[in-house]
Order: C-alpha cells, then structure tokens, then sequence
C-alpha cells in the first residue's frame, strides 16, 4: 500500500511539473524536429555579447533560416522574444532557471532539433561557432545532402 501511494505521489508530481512547463511557461517542445534554437540570455539590449550576437544574427537571416535556428532573446530589462512575439516575465523566468542563466550575465545555448542542449557559452560568442557546430552535426548533414540531390 505504502508503494502504491509513493508512486502515485510521484507520478501525480511529475504530471505537474510537466504541466506547469506546458501551460505556464515557454515549452520548447514544440519546436523539437522542426527548429534548432539559439538561446541568448541578457541583462538587457545593450550587452555587448548580446549586442555583437545580435548584430551578426540581422546579418545573416539567410543562412539561420537555412539551418532552421529560431532565436530565443530572453533579457533581464526589455521585451524577451521569440519569432518576433514577446515572452511573458513568467515563461522568461521559467526558462533563466531551466537553463541556470545567473542574473547579470550573457548566456548562449544552442539546442538542436532532438532537443538536446549542443552548445553552452557564458562569454561572448561568434554566430559562425554556431553555425560550424550545427553544420558537423549528423542530421543538419543529411538535410545538406538532401538538398543538394534535389538541386540535381
């Protein structure tokens, strides 16, 4: 009986935490096997790491398309967005704690189309590192090579 209750108590835990990330916070898991993200964590716009990353993400919409990375800016002070629609300070802060983003400080993850964290960057960032570390992953090389074939 004691078993019972335990792993009822622990599913009944679990199902709220997953709820909780679903409804009240940014879920992520919409964008798995469609989308690579680049996560950018800010005190705010004028960080220079932000800055110098955002400067050469405006530069190169072509190829971030391409390699299908959708940019998640989530800033201390100003609007947090993704796709160009603002975050609420709940789904900012849910994520700054998933992703252990310290207050104050830059940040960078990239998080391929599996869903699985690729790269983690604490200082600054050259958006050519991202795109050399999604280029050598094993699926954005098949889509490369289908491509190609269909160029043919």
């Amino acid at each position: 009986m004691v078993n019972k209750c335990f792993i009822w108590v622990s599913v009944a835990a679990a199902s709220m935490v997953l709820l909780s990330e679903g409804i009240m916070g940014m879920d992520l898991e919409r964008y798995r096997w469609q989308n690579r993200l680049l996560l950018l964590f800010a005190a705010g716009e004028n960080t220079p790491e932000y800055m110098k990353i955002a400067e050469e993400i405006e530069q190169h919409r072509h190829e971030m398309k391409d390699r299908d990375l959708v940019v998640i800016r989530l800033l201390e002070s100003g609007s947090s967005k993704v796709d160009g629609q603002s975050l609420s300070d709940n789904e900012t802060k849910q994520l700054r704690t998933r992703f252990e983003a310290l207050p104050g400080r830059f940040k960078a993850v990239l998080i391929g189309k599996d869903g699985g964290v690729k790269l983690t960057r604490n200082d600054a960032l050259r958006l050519q590192e991202v795109f050399d570390r999604i280029d050598a992953m094993p699926m954005r090389q098949r889509e490369m090579r289908e491509r190609e074939s269909l160029r043919k």
